[in-house]
């Protein structure tokens, strides 16, 4: 009973234990797979903003070329139009010279005719001045929509102005904004590698008490299967004690009865022929009738003790069997938990190396703006400012490895434990 009961307890505290180890296990999962589906979403919400950010600053910069394409047009106008002016400037002053030269050649010529000269050269002058202060009208209307046209482009280039302040300080605003983003994401870099630090040490840390709660198993599983075996052993011998003694028993009883028999028919046939029965002859059959059953019952019971034997050694052999398949489970998880830490280990390192060879986030420095109009498109599907291609804006911290796709491709991998073991798991038993 003692036996049993020890077997019962031994078997209810390695069932808690592994339901422990295994509630342990995948609360830590799941809080792992509920950090990465939350950064996943954090990231998303990140790129659509990022997205809908590059989409207005492409749509200011094809107004800005719209802007600067009307204005260069209005310039260009405004240019044709003073040459106009010039060269009709310059016809007035050549048509003067050549009247001026005329006269002077006709004086020359006809020294008689001054008169007719005088009279001629005043109706020219005349005509001429008429000319001139049409022209002057002309010019002067001319001026003035000049003007009107000079104080509608100041006013525009005004308008221009305030409206490139208004962008170059929401850029400035941006730019802030993109450096906080940055100083920020270095901190959860920072952060994140910590967690991951705590989260390799708290593994280990698991791992060694799974390992210790291993070892302890093992040596009391060698202990309970030595001692179950023992048992097993020692009920063995009892069993062909009882046997041997059994026949030994049936053997004895089958001689003597036979000989009592013998002693009995005789009796009774001498007793028979002298008709008189005394009466230590009916003692004696009455001794050997109790005796016989006395016999048959000893026999009886150790034929139920042999039957029990039976039954607690097939009890044992299963309880060792289900103790067997217990530790190869131990043995399982305790190698996928490994396998896991390894990984975590991998991704660490990759992470620290990565920090290394980034630019420091810290760093409030950026690259200077580029000119309005000027882009580039890189490989990817985004679409990048030429101001911000070179930096890598989340850096290498941003860049968080998927740990559920990666555990994913290792599932139903299971390697065979029977021919070695991982270290502090301690002796391979084949019971």
């Amino acid at each position: 009973m003692q036996i049993a009961q020890d077997e019962r307890w031994t078997h209810l505290e390695l069932k808690k234990q592994q339901k422990k180890a295994k509630k342990k296990a995948k609360k830590n999962v799941e809080k792992q797979e509920e950090k990465i589906e939350e950064k996943e979403k954090e990231e998303e919400e990140e790129e659509e903003k990022k997205e809908e950010e590059e989409e207005e600053k492409e749509e200011e910069e094809e107004e800005e070329k719209k802007e600067e394409e009307e204005e260069d047009k209005k310039e260009e106008e405004k240019e044709e139009k003073k040459e106009g002016e010039e060269e009709k400037k310059e016809e007035v002053e050549e048509e003067k010279e050549e009247g001026k030269e005329k006269k002077e050649e006709e004086e020359k010529k006809d020294g008689k005719g001054k008169k007719l000269q005088d009279e001629t050269a005043k109706g020219q002058d005349s005509e001429l001045l008429r000319q001139k202060d049409e022209m002057i009208a002309s010019l002067e209307a001319q001026k003035l929509e000049l003007q009107k046209k000079l104080e509608e482009i100041e006013i525009k280039s005004a308008k221009d102005t305030k409206r490139r302040q208004s962008t170059i300080e929401s850029l400035q605003v941006q730019k802030k904004e993109l450096q906080k983003n940055l100083a920020s994401i270095g901190q959860e870099g920072a952060v994140e590698t910590h967690r991951r630090k705590s989260t390799i040490v708290s593994l280990e840390s698991q791992k060694k008490e799974l390992q210790e709660k291993l070892a302890a198993i093992m040596s009391k599983g060698a202990e309970e299967t030595k001692r179950r075996k023992n048992t097993i052993d020692s009920l063995e011998v009892q069993k062909q004690q009882l046997q041997e003694k059994l026949a030994a028993v049936e053997l004895q009883d089958a001689s003597t009865l036979q000989e009592q028999m013998k002693d009995l028919k005789d009796k009774m046939y001498s007793a028979e022929n002298q008709s008189v029965i005394d009466d230590s002859t009916a003692l004696s059959t009455k001794e050997l009738k109790d005796h016989i059953t006395y016999l048959e019952n000893e026999n009886n019971q150790l034929k139920d003790r042999i039957a029990a034997l039976e039954k607690e050694k097939q009890k044992a052999t299963d309880k060792t069997s289900a103790l067997e398949s217990e530790n190869r489970k131990m043995t399982t998880q305790l190698n996928s938990l490994e396998s896991k830490l390894q990984q975590l280990e991998v991704e660490n390192a990759s992470l620290k190396n990565g920090n290394e060879s980034d630019v420091s986030l810290s760093s409030p420095q950026l690259p200077p703006l580029p000119a309005v109009g000027s882009r580039r498109r890189t490989s990817s599907s985004r679409n990048n400012v030429n101001s911000f291609v070179e930096v890598d804006l989340y850096g290498e911290a941003s860049k968080i490895s998927d740990i559920r796709k990666q555990m994913e491709q290792w599932q139903g991998w299971q390697l065979d434990m029977r021919g070695w073991r991982s270290l502090g798991v301690g002796p391979e038993f084949n019971l």
